[in-house]
């Protein structure tokens, strides 16, 4: 299932953006990293996770992500 979050996130650190790819299952070839080297060098680009349930159902009632789906930077 593919669903997006409520809200889109905008990372100042490339090293959180390569945190968040880890561990949602992100990176899962050699293909994908490289794409997100060139996103993080270019300033551009999206990120789809791989989360288990338990992963989706925290970061979905995660109040920071909550409310009214506005873009926030982390």
């Amino acid at each position: 299932m593919m669903t997006s979050l409520p809200r889109q996130l905008k990372y100042r650190d490339s090293g959180k953006v390569r945190e968040t790819a880890q561990r949602g299952h992100g990176l899962l070839s050699e293909e994908s990293r490289l794409a997100l080297d060139h996103a993080i060098k270019i300033g551009r680009g999206g990120l789809w996770l791989n989360l288990t349930d338990k992963q989706y159902k925290t970061l979905k009632n995660n109040k920071e992500l909550n409310g009214n789906g506005k873009q926030g930077d982390v």
